[in-house]
């Protein structure tokens, strides 16, 4: 499996280790693609994807050590919850919250997940502003295809 770090035209070369052998009988090459969510690239602050309370999106950890951005605009005090669902099976999530400086809000989050939901992460959001999630997997070296679904909720 490659992960490539762009679109365009991509080349696969086929050879011996030792470059110094043939082997005349046939073969063949199976390739897939696995598309990046719609979001990507969204792997800092600056390239941070809305969301409105309420709402949901669906992303993906790809390419492996991929970290997905996501803001909401919250008006004032009150509290932020993140809920994370449709968590693939060895996918790990773990979250962080950033408040409208970009400073973390407490440490990152590792929740536990059954049957593919997350336990829900609320934060107390102190002053009005733009709130960052950061999301990623809990070892960095994983890769997974099959979106997530996160969820934000301002009350």
């Amino acid at each position: 499996t490659w992960d490539l770090p762009a679109a365009g035209t991509w080349f696969v070369v086929l050879s011996d280790r030792g470059h110094d052998a043939r082997d005349p009988s046939l073969f063949q090459v199976h390739t897939n693609f696995e598309q990046a969510d719609a979001f990507e690239p969204n792997p800092d602050l600056g390239t941070a994807i809305r969301v409105a309370s309420g709402a949901g999106v669906e992303s993906t950890i790809l390419p492996a050590g991929d970290r997905d951005f996501f803001y909401v605009d919250v008006a004032g005090e009150g509290t932020l919850e993140v809920a994370l669902t449709q968590v693939a099976s060895g996918f790990h999530p773990s979250f962080l919250v950033r408040d409208p400086s970009g400073r973390s809000i407490g440490v990152w989050q590792n929740p536990t997940v059954s049957n593919g939901v997350a336990e829900p992460y609320e934060v107390a959001t102190k002053v009005p502003g733009r709130y960052y999630i950061e999301i990623a997997d809990q070892d960095a070296s994983v890769r997974v295809s099959e979106p997530y679904r996160m969820t934000v909720r301002l009350r």
